[in-house]
């Protein structure tokens, strides 16, 4: 500490930091002494904090369900307590226990609650939820959608929906339990696409499960497929494990030793090393299978020869088989699972031939090691959802847990990292089949314009033209602007007024190289590596593909990102593009790999274009569309009298950033903001101007 530096005591190395324990913590005057190493008194002081109400509400909410926990720390009795939906407020009694709770010194943990969001507010809307104390004080709030969800008989709407939601509550409705019926009916069909009989390797982990590992071994020993071999790893357990283990006489179980404690990952990866079997999968010994869930996944695997890796759904416990809480099966999302794992181990399987080329389980890492792998066989393979629902997990502790723990950031933080490195290292060998044009329509936003032409100046593609269409913007971004143009770096159209997006975007296409692509890209995007030749590549390659869109990654914290994706981390950046909101995931085939998904509509943030497909079009509507809707009136158009597709391609990466445009506009012509941003019109005199005319029906 600087000032004992200062006041001479020493060199000032003798400051020290002691937070109160939570029983001081209650309102009441305490003495805080001082002692001296034989506890002797040196100094003392009075400390009385002040009763404190703390509480939050799970961002994970299933189906019209809310958890939380809301409690005065130092006191643990149940406080009244209130949730705010709007302008209506309910009581609540929260005095669930939760281990979560106790473990960290909330009181002895008597604090959760449950609470189910009434009907009226299940409506497909954005509502804020308030958790308020017992003087309606505001302790925590979220914004979340509930979705009235009809999959209407229709399995690919279950399978579109589960892309961003792969969870179902149960109990459930009339609805789901026909699309779960279908799922049975599913994995009934890959029991007779086993026509061979190839060896499977289970490998199961165990440290001191004495009170579960006959059940898991009694699950598998229990399978209809009988070639396996089931290795168990002992990672020295102090227990009775290893003595019920060795009761089970039967040649396809290995038990293999660790000499001291290694945990998990390595232990797999022992286990993965003496594997002979030409599929793997996993089992954990606190967890079991239905007895059809090997013939079903080597089915699955017969099924889809270029399968490098599956996984199913799964039945979720909460501590025992007679408290079954949801399903959690998702049809493959590739940016989803990047922001957030959903596939769990025990139901996720592979081949020898992928783990001989990528390896096992990354034993630096304490946590989320089964994230880590689960993200590099997807990435550099391929990893298709199969949709059946064979497997049982059972948790003990609620999963919306308030630990703040800095070892399980860090641990997420670095998969996370792992996987950009991923991405970013993958080799595209694509020779560019034509020349594209990037249009980008600028307003203001200059570090942002900066950012979003700089990933495009990165890629030192001969192949690439970019034409800047400026909607009369500040000095400043017109002197950048005109100096890349002096530079040859791009052509440039300045306009003197605002003219929306859709109008700017058609001048750029009209002074392009005729026989160029196109894609439209907004100024506050950023362009990753390949994702353009990779949406190229997608739209000659898919039949019948007239655009194609990347993922748009919005960065972590963004308000609209549980609007798009319901499941995902909201404090982790995610890819909005497959949308809940757009209703837009059309068509999904029954084995999916996640590669490409057909979409109905994707915002025009950014986009390909061919250029055949824009020649056969009218073009992007101003007239009707100023600034927002042409995007939606050119997909559909494109879909319904082109009779085109438009396809997702998940390795196409781009960021979207949060633009500053919209409220630079507002602070300077509230009139010209509502206009173009609200209203989506243009004036009487622009009218005149261009040529256009309002529609009947845009009242």
């Amino acid at each position: 500490r600087e000032d004992l530096k200062t006041n001479k005591i020493n060199q000032g190395n003798h400051g020290f930091e002691f937070t109160i324990p939570t029983q001081y913590q209650d309102g009441k005057e305490h003495t805080i002494q001082l002692l001296d190493k034989n506890k002797n008194p040196i100094t003392k002081t009075k400390y009385k904090q002040a009763q404190k109400i703390k509480g939050s509400i799970q961002s994970n909410i299933k189906g019209n369900l809310i958890k939380g926990w809301i409690a005065e720390i130092g006191n643990d009795k149940t406080i009244d307590a209130y949730l705010k939906i709007e302008n209506q407020i309910y009581p609540l009694t929260a005095n669930i226990f939760r281990e979560d709770l106790k473990t960290n010194n909330i009181n002895q943990g008597n604090h959760g609650f449950e609470f189910r969001i009434p009907n009226e507010f299940i409506d497909g809307n954005t509502h804020q939820i308030e958790l308020l104390g017992p003087d309606h004080e505001r302790i925590y709030e979220i914004d979340h959608i509930f979705n009235k969800f009809d999959y209407e008989n229709n399995i690919e709407r279950f399978f579109a929906y589960s892309m961003i939601s792969p969870e179902i509550e149960l109990p459930t409705t009339e609805s789901r339990k026909k699309i779960l019926a279908v799922m049975n009916n599913i994995a009934k069909y890959l029991l007779y696409q086993v026509n061979e009989m190839p060896l499977v390797s289970i490998i199961m982990p165990v440290y001191n499960r004495e009170n579960y590992i006959s059940n898991a071994i009694n699950s598998v020993l229990n399978q209809s497929y009988k070639n396996f071999e089931l290795i168990l790893i002992d990672d020295s357990s102090t227990d009775n494990t290893v003595n019920i283990i060795n009761k089970f006489k039967d040649d396809r179980i290995r038990l293999l030793k660790n000499k001291s404690n290694m945990g998990v990952s390595k232990s797999r990866n022992i286990g993965l090393k003496e594997s002979k079997g030409k599929y793997i999968m996993y089992l954990d010994s606190d967890n079991d299978w239905e007895p059809d869930y090997l013939k079903a996944t080597v089915g699955a695997f017969e099924t889809i020869p270029d399968a490098d890796a599956l996984y199913s759904g799964q039945y979720v416990y909460e501590e025992n088989k007679d408290n079954l809480k949801f399903i959690r099966y998702g049809t493959i999302n590739k940016g989803l699972l990047k922001n957030r794992n959903y596939v769990d181990l025990n139901c996720f399987s592979h081949t020898r031939k992928i783990y001989e080329k990528e390896g096992g389980f990354d034993e630096k890492l304490s946590r989320f090691v089964d994230w880590d792998l689960i993200l590099k066989y997807m990435t550099n393979g391929k990893m298709y959802s199969i949709p059946f629902v064979l497997s049982n997990y059972y948790f003990n502790i609620a999963e919306n847990s308030i630990s703040s723990n800095q070892d399980l950031i860090d641990q997420s933080t670095i998969v996370i990292e792992k996987q950009e490195d991923r991405l970013n290292s993958k080799v595209l060998n694509y020779d560019m089949k034509k020349n594209v044009s990037v249009i980008i329509p600028s307003y203001e936003s200059l570090n942002d314009l900066k950012e979003c032409l700089e990933s495009l100046f990165s890629l030192k593609a001969p192949w690439l033209e970019i034409i800047v269409v400026d909607n009369n913007s500040s000095e400043n971004v017109i002197k950048y602007l005109v100096e890349l143009k002096n530079e040859g770096k791009i052509k440039l159209i300045l306009n003197k007024e605002n003219l929306g997006f859709t109008y700017a975007v058609t001048q750029g296409i009209e002074i392009s190289e005729i026989n160029n692509d196109i894609v439209l890209l907004n100024n506050d995007a950023v362009i990753t590596k390949n994702a353009i030749q990779l949406l190229q590549k997608a739209a000659y390659e898919l039949d019948n593909c007239g655009l194609t869109v990347p993922q748009q990654v919005l960065p972590a914290n963004t308000k609209t990102i549980n609007i798009h994706v319901p499941f995902a981390l909201k404090n982790r950046d995610c890819d909005v593009n497959l949308s809940a909101n757009h209703k837009n995931i059309i068509n999904v085939p029954l084995f999916h790999n996640g590669e490409f998904t057909e979409v109905s509509f994707a915002p025009f943030f950014c986009v390909y274009i061919k250029r055949e497909t824009y020649n056969k079009s009218i073009g992007l509507d101003a007239e009707l569309g100023r600034h927002f809707r042409s995007d939606m009136i050119y997909c559909n158009y494109v879909r319904t009298v082109l009779n085109e597709k438009i396809y997702h391609v998940s390795d196409a990466i781009v960021y979207h950033k949060l633009q500053q445009s919209t409220s630079t506009l507002k602070e300077k012509s509230q009139e010209e903001h509502d206009l173009l941003y609200v209203q989506n019109r243009w004036s009487e005199e622009e009218q005149e101007k261009y040529g256009f005319k309002r529609a009947k029906w845009d009242l």
